[in-house]
């Protein structure tokens, strides 16, 4: 076979492309001539990360002569855009394309990228060399990344590549502007020769090493002389001078790191000082900061890591917003870390009044304290022990008082009036456990709802014993909140006030034990009550197995009495993939069940009383009953008005039809009049049957 021709097609969503080529795989040159089209071709479906675009892309290569092909390549982006947007900045590119097995070319090179400027020049490849000379012409950052400052950047790049040598230089000016690169990679090092970003009087400069064999070792170095991040972009304004240098090993994730800063200025505030320090995984030693930011403050000295080890540090910051205008308040902090990463121990002490962060939080005070120690560390192993692992030998105290908080996430808000916690620990967590916390004025809100509603007034929280067997008393007095909900479509001249909440006052007490992620909290339910307009009762006490990884809920024998009903679930059983339950109703009121839920239908009085049983097994398959039946009640309809005459029949099926007929309103409600109704729901193998009784 001397000469054959490919031809195919590829779809992938809106993307299509299409390759005609004829080869010769015996010649000198393989290809003799190839045509390559493709239309709305988008990098983002390929790999995760990409930006988007819709590239399309003609390639056409012919013969020049027997073993020389000639051709051209020309790429258009029909969806350019920035970076910062996930978009491709690139508008077109062209180039006339040449070569044979030898060598080959991309001369007439262009790459528009619109606003952001033009790259010209051509490519030469003459094995094993490859040379590329390019022009840039008015580089824009600002169209590239939103964030970068606006430039009008030009002037030459020069790369060279082969299997052991890769060099690249480039010098781009403008007015004011300096920016140069000198850098190259040979054998297993990468040598960053010369960096240079300079910007109406300020510089910024830097050189270094990095291995790509072995420890991966570098050896950075940079200085910086009237620097102000916001001539580059959108970035705080400052003049900052100060030297860096950074060394290591990227492989043993080790690094020698300092700082030393002359008289600088952040935001318009006096910024000295100086940091230095050393890390590995294992330890952080040879630390020694005093950073002075305007009128704030952070110290630290000493080291982590080993047991003879102590760091200790210090900060004092009265106004924040010298640091981000976005940050408000005061903060004071102070601490010290003893030991290693085995047994470590320490005392911290942070205080902070009026905190801000953008509209996201406000905290109007908070003080914390503690001190903890978790012992001496094992003298079996080196490893670092795990987090589980500290907590079994962790002793020491926390209290911690918060007051006036407000959280804004999307659109949900929390506020919290104030919260105080105290804990206690002794010999680890099978040692002694003490918690106290109250928690005060809850509440919530939305931006569908101008005002918070207040969920908890009081709530107290207390668990005392150790972590196999302890006790837990939870208080809770509030309000809960309720959904109105339109029961019928048909609508009244005047809306109806929303649903006052449900009042909340419950106490729950519990005594098990937690025998980790796997078996989790097992224990009983020995009391849960609540007073009230739905008043609540356990009869007795319930088993309650609770499990996080993976997720596991267990609850038996749970009797609970509900207004002048009962709900008796037998067994409750729920895990990824699993649901089992058993139990029964006796007289309870439909409208208490659908206050617990929340609900407060708006156009519906509600006197229903059901009672009745179920047993469900849903796995693989769903199999089980329902049976439901009317004790006594009703259910009333609010209308604009009762109709005059009956408005038709409805047939669902052979054996099932409804006749609406005249009704007679009493206070703008329509009875349904309610007699008798039954409902069976069978589940076998998934499938579900149903049948019912109603009668009016």
């Amino acid at each position: 076979m001397h000469d054959f021709t490919l031809d195919g097609t590829l779809q992938m969503d809106a993307a299509r492309a299409q390759l005609q080529a004829r080869l010769t795989p015996f010649d000198a040159t393989p290809l003799r001539s190839a045509r390559l089209s493709s239309n709305a071709l988008d990098p983002s479906a390929f790999a995760a990360g990409l930006p988007r675009a819709a590239l399309n892309v003609q390639l056409n290569l012919g013969p020049s002569s027997a073993q020389r092909l000639v051709g051209s390549l020309r790429v258009r982006n029909t969806l350019p855009g920035p970076i910062d947007q996930q978009r491709l900045p690139l508008h077109s590119l062209s180039a006339t394309l040449a070569g044979d097995a030898q060598q080959a070319s991309a001369h007439d090179l262009l790459i528009d990228l619109g606003a952001g400027g033009q790259i010209r020049g051509s490519l030469d490849w003459t094995q094993p060399m490859l040379q590329a000379r390019l022009k840039v012409a008015q580089l824009n950052a600002r169209a590239l990344d939103a964030k970068l400052a606006a430039t009008r950047l030009s002037g030459p790049v020069a790369i060279d590549a082969s299997a052991q040598l890769q060099s690249v230089q480039a010098t781009l000016t403008q007015p004011g502007w300096d920016v140069r690169v000198q850098a190259q990679r040979q054998g297993d090092t990468v040598h960053l020769r010369h960096l240079l970003l300079s910007a109406l009087g300020g510089r910024l400069e830097a050189s270094g090493t990095l291995s790509t064999a072995g420890a991966q070792a570098f050896d950075l170095s940079a200085r910086l002389r009237q620097f102000n991040p916001a001539q580059f972009g959108a970035y705080p304004k400052a003049t900052l001078n100060a030297d860096l240098t950074a060394s290591g090993a990227l492989v043993r994730r080790q690094a020698n790191l300092a700082l030393q800063l002359a008289p600088s200025v952040w935001r318009g505030h006096t910024f000295t000082g100086h940091a230095r320090l050393a890390l590995d995984p294992q330890r952080l030693w040879d630390v020694d900061a005093a950073l002075t930011l305007g009128a704030n403050q952070l110290s630290a000295k000493g080291a982590f890591g080993q047991p003879r080890d102590a760091l200790q540090w210090t900060l004092r910051a009265p106004q924040l917003a010298q640091i981000d205008p976005a940050l408000q308040g005061s903060a004071q902090a102070q601490g010290q870390l003893q030991g290693g990463l085995q047994a470590p121990s320490g005392t911290v002490s942070v205080q902070a009044d009026e905190l801000r962060w953008a509209s996201a939080l406000a905290l109007q005070h908070l003080s914390a304290q503690s001190n903890f120690s978790t012992g001496r560390a094992p003298t079996t192993t080196t490893a670092m022990p795990s987090a589980s692992a500290l907590l079994n030998r962790l002793a020491g105290s926390l209290q911690l008082d918060l007051d006036g908080l407000r959280w804004t996430k999307g659109a949900q808000t929390l506020q919290i009036g104030s919260l105080h916690t105290q804990a206690q620990t002794t010999a680890g967590l099978d040692g002694r456990l003490q918690l106290g916390a109250r928690l005060q004025d809850l509440r919530l809100a939305s931006t569908a709802n101008s005002s918070a509603e207040k969920v908890i007034d009081t709530a107290t929280l207390n668990i005392a014993g150790t972590r196999a067997q302890h006790t837990v008393l939870l208080a809770v007095q509030g309000q809960l909140p309720r959904r109105s909900t339109s029961s019928t479509s048909t609508t009244t001249p005047t809306s109806r006030p929303a649903s006052p909440p449900l009042p909340l006052d419950l106490r729950l007490s519990a005594a098990g034990g937690w025998h980790g992620d796997q078996q989790g909290w097992r224990g009983q339910i020995t009391s849960l009550e609540n007073t009230g307009p739905v008043a609540l009762k356990l009869q007795a006490p319930a088993k309650l197995d609770l499990a996080f990884s993976p997720l596991r809920l267990q609850v038996e024998h749970a009797a609970l009495k509900i207004q002048a009903g009962l709900i008796d679930l037998d067994s409750l059983q729920l895990a990824p993939g699993i649901l089992r339950t058993k139990g029964r109703l006796q007289a309870v009121r439909t409208a208490d069940l659908l206050a617990l839920g929340g609900i407060a239908p708006t156009r519906l009085r509600n006197t229903l009383v059901l009672s009745g049983r179920w047993q469900i097994d849903a796995g693989a398959t769903v199999n089980g009953q329902i049976h439901l039946q009317r004790d006594s009640g009703d259910i009333a309809l609010q209308l604009a008005a009762a109709p005059a005459k009956p408005v038709g029949t409805v047939i669902l099926a052979p054996t099932c039809d409804a006749t609406f007929g005249a009704a007679a309103s009493r206070g703008g409600f329509m009875p349904l009049g309610i007699g008798q109704l039954v409902l069976d729901i069978t589940a076998k193998d998934s499938r579900v049957q149903a049948q019912g009784v109603v009668q009016t």
